[in-house]
């Protein structure tokens, strides 16, 4: 059956300057790179997709503001990595890293990705080049306070005590898959990969701010945000990245770790239903359906979107539809 030809992406389709390798155009590969350099691969990730599912790549490309809940995201997940990696070899020193509050200065992640600011930094003379100096050694990084320390700490400590954590938390840390499908480069970084007996497991870690409920990541409130941040289409994104390299038949349901961010720091254990890994496959295709339109349309992005030209007829949605008629039985 003939299918139509989809012209590779032009560069404006993306926000990165790394070319997609040349290595994943021919089979699907597990590309060793850091962080930031894997945000730069020019191909399209889980979280470009779900901006196509009721947006376009002008929305894809909206560069996300860092605010405070992610901050402390990101120092939680690099004390997590190496808190749990060390657990394995050398749980005495960790103990006395938690006891001692003192894990930040030596976890390796934390480092890389993460400073704290000094407070006399903008006190005394020269005050300005110090200033300059210190946002240049650590530019790109996340800028934490010791009161974000704190609270990542206290997360830590939490996810360390939960036995599910402990169980899913003993692999490889990032792993990167890139690949191409339907004629369109694709990339995956998993927070973390494990194998156990043929099964290969997906695992992502997600801290979970206050919102309507303080119990945020019991199992009614996470299953509710889970749909509402498309986190099912993710999943379907990783599970798929995973498939070109293990194989269908190899790949476990997906696993969130989750811990909330405010006291009491509770934290669970989820696995992706057949029902949602479904629900991400559908979502994942139509967005995927989505942008092949529009680079077959014009294969290049414009800055800005265009929604018509021409006079557009709209309906009501159904759910309106249904509401209205319900008022109307009411009144008789």
């Amino acid at each position: 059956m003939e299918t139509d030809f989809i012209p590779w992406p032009d560069d404006s389709f993306f926000a990165g300057d790394i070319p997609f390798p040349e290595a994943a155009a021919d089979q699907a590969i597990i590309h060793i790179c850091t962080e930031e350099e894997y945000h730069r691969i020019r191909a399209f990730s889980s979280g470009y997709l779900k901006s196509l599912v009721d947006g376009t790549p002008q929305h894809a490309l909206v560069p996300v503001s860092q605010t405070p809940a992610m901050s402390l995201g990101v120092a939680f997940e690099t004390l997590a990595e190496d808190a749990f990696t060390l657990m394995q070899s050398d749980n005495e020193k960790l103990l006395s890293y938690l006891t001692k509050n003192t894990l930040q200065n030596h976890s390796k992640k934390f480092l890389e990705r993460c400073c704290i600011k000094p407070l006399d930094l903008n006190k005394g003379a020269g005050a300005h080049a110090k200033r300059d100096a210190w946002k240049k050694e650590n530019a790109g990084k996340t800028v934490v306070s010791l009161e974000v320390i704190f609270s990542a700490m206290q997360m830590l400590k939490s996810a360390l005590a939960n036995n599910g954590w402990q169980r899913h938390l003993r692999g490889q840390w990032q792993v990167v898959i890139l690949w191409v499908e339907d004629g369109l480069p694709m990339k995956a970084m998993l927070d973390h990969h494990y194998q156990n007996l043929k099964l290969h497991f997906g695992v992502d870690i997600k801290t979970i701010g206050k919102r309507e409920s303080k119990a945020s990541a019991d199992p009614h409130n996470f299953s509710r945000r889970a749909a509402g941040l498309q986190m099912d289409l993710q999943a379907a994104h990783y599970m798929s990245a995973m498939m070109q390299i293990w194989g269908e038949d190899k790949i476990a349901p997906f696993i969130w770790l989750v811990v909330e961010q405010q006291a009491p720091h509770g934290t669970a254990v989820y696995v992706a239903s057949e029902r949602m890994c479904q629900t991400g496959y559908e979502q994942r295709e139509y967005a995927i359906e989505n942008l092949k339109a529009f680079i077959q349309s014009k294969n290049r992005v414009d800055e800005f979107p265009v929604y018509s030209h021409d006079d557009v007829v709209i309906e009501p949605p159904r759910y309106h539809s249904y509401r209205t008629a319900e008022l109307e039985g009411n009144d008789e």
